[in-house]
């Protein structure tokens, strides 16, 4: 019984990206917060459902459009879609009916058309990404059009409990940084072989990452220039808002984000630097690129989710987190990392002599 349950999590985990929810409601539930920090139950109840009604259909969508490309990726030999567990037309029924149920909701709690209308705009440019992302010539342009889709539900938290306001913007910039960075470099680069064995463009290809060998890809100047780029937008959009006069904390919540977040950043450059270094082999910077990505999410939880009043606080915090917890591959990636990294570091240290 424990083994079938294992492999159900791991099919849904395979399936609708279940561990990557956290960042999905995170950018919802974080835009609405910093307008309203104690909205309603139903209110929350509502911004959850249509977050989970986005992150179904980008992810679903996307998979079935990209179906023919994954067939080929060994990491992706497990997924139902692939196995043929779930047949496409059934994987785009769930996805499409998504898009009706979030409107609803979406329609009967929005104070002014502002909140449709985002939400609109994030599953346009999620359609337009899915069917063109690595298909155009210039791939950053199709991810940019993918960051704007989580602008859009970023800024739509926001609109849905009020009107969007600096710190909304703060969200929304994390949201285009962590995605354009996460898609369009760490992805670019984890999944650069089979790529190019399907002549994708990702923005990897384009800035002349390629393969060394089977075990090794080599990425270059140019990549690591414009990875930077994303990271700083992530770094420098949190700074912003601790520098600002809007986060009112008490003495002792300032000294433990400042540090909190100090540390974070300090991890998220060396994970960075991981990911995007010349020559890595690919089972480190795919460890990296997991690693990575879950101190960034990190940064606007540290820096915002005290601002919230309890229940919104811990409603995020349960969102972030229960889903690695549950689907425990991205915690135990994380761990072996650094653990793997901490061996590295003790035995470069010089022995003493007797």
């Amino acid at each position: 019984m424990a083994l079938a349950a294992r492999r159900t999590l791991d099919a849904i985990q395979r399936f609708v990206r279940a561990t990557f929810f956290g960042f999905t409601s995170m950018l919802v539930l974080l835009g609405a917060g910093v307008v309203n920090p104690d909205p309603e139950a139903s209110v929350i109840a509502v911004l959850l459902i249509v977050a989970l009604n986005f992150h179904v259909f980008g992810y679903v969508h996307n998979d079935v459009v990209d179906l023919h490309v994954d067939r080929t990726a060994p990491m992706r030999e497990r997924d139902p879609l692939v196995t043929g567990g779930i047949r496409p037309a059934q994987a785009l029924a769930l996805a499409f009916v998504q898009i009706p149920i979030s409107f609803v909701l979406t329609f009967a709690v929005a104070k002014s058309w502002h909140a449709p209308a985002l939400l609109l705009l994030g599953y346009v440019a999620t359609v337009v990404y899915n069917l063109y992302g690595k298909r155009c010539r210039v791939p950053i342009t199709t991810d940019a059009i993918q960051g704007v889709a989580w602008i859009s539900i970023a800024l739509y938290g926001s609109s849905l409990v009020g009107e969007i306001n600096a710190l909304s913007v703060v969200v929304a910039a994390f949201g285009f940084g962590f995605i354009f960075l996460i898609n369009g470099v760490h992805g670019g680069l984890r999944d650069l072989e089979n790529d190019l064995r399907h002549r994708r463009v990702t923005t990897a290809i384009f800035l002349g990452a390629r393969p060394i060998d089977h075990f090794r890809v080599r990425s270059t100047l140019r990549l690591q220039t414009f990875a930077a780029v994303p990271l700083l937008i992530m770094i420098g959009s949190q700074g912003l808002a601790l520098l600002s006069a809007r986060l009112d904390y008490a003495p002792l919540t300032e000294v433990l984000v400042v540090t909190g977040f100090g540390v974070a950043v300090g991890l998220n450059l060396w994970l960075w630097w991981e990911v995007v270094r010349a020559e890595q082999a690919n089972e480190q910077r795919r460890k990296s690129i997991y690693a990575n990505a879950f101190f960034l999410l990190l940064m606007p939880l540290i820096v915002l989710t005290p601002l919230l009043a309890p229940a919104l606080r811990v409603t995020t915090g349960l969102c972030f987190f229960l889903p690695m917890l549950i689907f425990q591959d991205r915690i135990a990636q994380i761990r072996a990392l650094l653990d793997a990294s901490a061996r590295d570091a003790s035995s470069t240290q010089p022995t003493a002599r007797p």
